[in-house]
């Protein structure tokens, strides 16, 4: 403490919630010794609030800048909307093309079922079944607002890449648990698993294009709060995960 500035000292006394008490008592013992005069300790302390002054400024002044920014995106549709940017139509006219010819490929593939489920009660539909018949209904009428630039489009398709993601990764799991392989040169040409890792990249990166602006924002965030989001994410993905892989 004795090699300490007068200013530290009285900074550690004024601010003592923020310190160990043994050095709050070891700081007040120099200051004691040192015999400053109360007209020094007062403009220490005036330099000290001025300190947190410029702080708390150059705090509110971030803050506000953020707000701002945030409003600004809003008001441009950036946010959320990432069809304000230029390029994007005609690939967003691709994707709703791409999700029609998913749903006559889905329309087939399950056709089988189609037909049956109209010949039985609904009544006795289960979880599956009802996936099949939302998938079915939503896949069209995401493809056109999406062609329309619409912002539930934009939504429907988020999901729906999402869930493809998930179930092509979760397909790859499955397989490789499942034949109880040791390495990837054993699991790739046993299990003809190639289409559902190219699947995931595919939809990985879709899903990536159709939300740039937030993959923007994300890597412009500041340090702390990037890694605050990704331990909120790890916080409510990794239970999720586990309860899938048990």
């Amino acid at each position: 403490m004795s090699q300490l500035p007068d200013l530290r000292l009285v900074k550690i006394v004024e601010y003592a919630s923020q310190y160990e008490a043994a050095a709050v008592e070891a700081a007040q013992a120099e200051l004691a010794r040192r015999c400053l005069e109360q007209w020094q300790l007062e403009e220490l302390k005036a330099i000290l609030r001025q300190e947190a002054a410029r702080k708390q400024s150059s705090k509110d002044l971030q803050d506000r800048v953020e707000r701002e920014m945030l409003v600004q995106a809003r008001s441009a549709g950036k946010l959320l909307n990432p069809f304000t940017e230029s390029r994007s139509l005609t690939i967003t006219r691709l994707l709703s093309l791409y999700l029609l010819a998913s749903w006559s490929y889905f329309l087939l593939k399950e056709w089988s079922l189609i037909t049956f489920l109209v010949s039985v009660p609904p009544a006795t539909w289960d979880f599956l079944v009802l996936w099949v018949i939302i998938t079915l209904i939503l896949l069209p009428v995401t493809a056109v607002l999406l062609w329309r630039t619409a912002i539930q489009g934009w939504i429907l398709a988020t999901a729906y890449f999402l869930q493809a993601c998930i179930g092509a990764g979760l397909s790859v799991y499955w397989n490789w648990h499942s034949m109880a392989f040791t390495s990837f040169r054993e699991f790739f040409p046993e299990t003809q698993v190639y289409f559902s890792v190219i699947q995931f990249f595919l939809n990985l990166a879709v899903l990536l294009y159709l939300n740039r602006p937030g993959v923007r924002a994300l890597f412009a965030m500041d340090r702390h709060r990037w890694l605050r989001n990704l331990a909120i994410a790890l916080a409510i993905c990794l239970p999720l995960g586990l309860i899938l892989i048990q």
